[in-house]
C-alpha cells in the first residue's frame, strides 16, 4: 500500500511538472512570435475591409497580452481567468506556474511522508486533496487579487464621472481630461486611463480603446461609461450630459445596493441570534436558578 501511494503521489507530481514545463515554453513562443502576428494583421489591413475592422484593436492591447490569449496559452486558460487580462503576461503566467509547482511539491512531499507513516485509503485520499489544493491556491490568490482591482476600479469609476464631467464641460477633450485625471493619481483606474490615451495616440479609435477599455474590465460601471461614449459618437449627443446621467444613475445603484444589503442584515442575525447569543444569555440568566435548585434538592 505505502509503495503504491508513494507512486501515485510521484507519478501526480511528475505530470504536473512537466505541464508546467510544457505551457511555459509554448508561452514563450507565443510571445515571440506575436510580432509577426501582429505584422500580419497590418496586411491584412491593407487586403480586406472586414480583417481590417478586426485589426483596428492590435493597437491597444499590446503584443504580450495577446500572445497570453493565442497559441499556447491556451492551457493557461485558467490562468489567464485567475490574474485578468491587465496582468497576464508571459512573465506573470510564468511566476504563477512557479508557484503553484513548489506549493504542490511542498505539500505532496509531506503528504507522501503522511501517507508513508500511515498508509490507508483515508490518507491517500487526503493526500490527493492536499496535493490539488495546493495547485488551485496560487489561483485562487490571483482570483482575489483581480476581484479587488475590478472592485476598486469600478468604485473610482463612478466617483471619478463627476470629474471628467467638469473637465468636458471646461472645454477639453475627453482624452485631455483621462490624460490629467491619470497624471494625478496612481491607481488601476488611473492606469487603465493612461493606456486607452497612449492607444488612442498609436493611431487607435476612440471606439476601439474604449471597446479594449471594457474587454479588461468587465464591471457594471465601466459598461455604462462605455454606453455613454458609444452614444456620443454614434447619435452625437452632448458627452457632457451623458456622463451626468450616467453618474446619476451609478449612484442610483450604490444606494438601492445598499438598502438590499441592509435589507439582508437582519436574515443574517438570525442563525447568529439563535445558535451563539440567546444559549448565553439563558445560561447567564437561568443557569443560577438551577444550581440553587439543585443544592436545594
Amino acid at each position: 500500500m505505502t509503495s503504491t501511494a508513494l507512486g501515485v503521489l510521484l507519478a501526480a507530481t511528475g505530470v504536473a511538472l512537466i505541464a508546467n514545463l510544457v505551457t511555459s515554453r509554448r508561452v514563450q513562443l507565443s510571445a515571440s512570435a506575436s510580432n509577426h502576428v501582429a505584422s500580419e494583421v497590418d496586411l491584412d489591413h491593407q487586403e480586406d475591409h472586414d480583417i481590417s475592422r478586426e485589426s483596428d484593436h492590435v493597437p491597444v492591447i499590446p503584443s504580450y497580452r495577446r500572445s497570453a490569449l493565442t497559441g499556447g496559452a491556451r492551457l493557461n486558460s485558467m490562468r489567464v481567468d485567475a490574474i485578468g487580462l491587465v496582468n497576464a503576461t508571459p512573465e506573470r503566467l510564468r511566476d504563477v506556474g512557479r508557484t503553484q509547482l513548489v506549493a504542490t511539491g511542498i505539500i505532496a512531499t509531506l503528504m507522501v511522508l503522511v501517507v508513508a507513516n500511515n498508509p490507508t485509503p483515508a490518507s491517500l485520499v487526503a493526500a490527493v486533496i492536499a496535493a490539488g489544493g495546493a495547485w488551485q491556491m496560487p489561483l485562487i490568490a490571483a482570483r482575489r487579487r483581480e476581484t479587488d482591482r475590478l472592485r476598486t476600479l469600478d468604485r473610482e469609476l463612478g466617483d471619478a464621472l463627476g470629474e471628467l464631467v467638469m473637465g468636458v464641460e471646461a472645454g477639453l477633450t475627453l482624452e485631455a481630461v483621462l490624460v490629467r485625471y491619470a497624471q494625478r493619481r496612481t491607481s488601476p483606474l488611473a492606469s487603465e486611463f493612461d493606456q486607452m490615451t497612449q492607444s488612442v495616440q498609436l493611431g487607435a479609435t476612440r471606439r476601439d480603446a474604449i471597446a479594449a477599455f471594457t474587454n479588461r474590465n468587465a464591471t457594471p460601471t465601466v459598461r455604462l461609461f462605455a454606453a455613454a461614449v458609444e452614444q456620443n459618437q454614434t447619435l452625437g449627443t452632448p458627452l457632457a450630459g451623458v456622463l451626468r446621467q450616467q453618474a446619476t444613475t451609478i449612484r442610483r445603484h450604490r444606494r438601492q445596493a445598499a438598502e438590499t444589503d441592509a435589507a439582508k442584515l437582519s436574515m443574517k442575525m438570525i442563525f447568529p441570534t439563535i445558535f451563539c447569543i440567546l444559549p448565553v444569555l439563558l445560561i447567564v440568566v437561568v443557569g443560577p436558578a438551577i444550581v440553587r435548585l439543585v443544592d436545594v434538592l
